[in-house]
């Protein structure tokens, strides 16, 4: 039953649900990379044999470009990309958490700017799945997942706009009525 005259909260579950897959995403994405850099790194010829590695007291110590956090593999980038959706994920669920309603702005905020870039970085993926030579044909699973991940984040962000300007309205309306928010009150009744 529907008390009348106070608003009920409708979107907040919707901003949760879209960050959890959202979090679920960038997660996916992430391990999907990590297996692309050491499939990428153990057939790159990068790394020199292990004869070749200074291990004497007096020898220089030479960098090796081709592993740890700083590995140079064509899809670096998407390993930035994926702490970022990870990040402002979490902004969208502590925002509905806590009730504060510059969080959930800000996860509105990145969606938007989200809805232009995933869909960039994912045509751009499927673009260099589609020049890919042989030396790089392996690689071709590991770029088809995460198109396959980029388009599901660009899905999410349109479905997170419209959720997040409705759970801020909503928010700053109980916050206006004296109603406490609730992101488990549904339909006028607290769960």
């Amino acid at each position: 039953q529907k008390q009348a005259g106070k608003p009920s909260m409708k979107s907040g579950g919707g901003v949760l649900l879209v960050s959890t897959l959202q979090l679920i995403v960038g997660l996916i994405i992430l391990f999907i990379y990590e297996g692309y850099k050491g499939r990428y790194l153990s057939h790159s010829g990068e790394s020199p044999p292990p004869e070749q590695v200074p291990n004497g007291a007096n020898e220089t110590i030479i960098y090796e470009g081709g592993g740890g956090l700083m590995a140079t593999t064509p899809m670096d980038g998407i390993f930035v990309y994926s702490i970022v959706i990870n990040v402002f994920a979490l902004c969208g669920l502590a925002g509905m958490m806590s009730q504060n309603k510059h969080l959930v702005l800000g996860f509105f905020a990145y969606n938007a700017v989200n809805l232009v870039v995933s869909f960039s970085v994912f045509v751009d993926v499927c673009t260099t799945i589609g020049v890919r030579n042989k030396a790089t044909a392996d690689s071709v699973p590991y770029a088809r997942g995460v198109a396959a991940f980029l388009f599901f984040n660009f899905c999410l962000s349109c479905v997170a706009c419209v959720f997040a300007v409705k759970a801020v309205d909503e928010i700053r309306e109980k916050n206006r009525s004296g109603e406490g928010y609730s992101v488990m009150h549904f339909g006028g009744m607290e769960v």
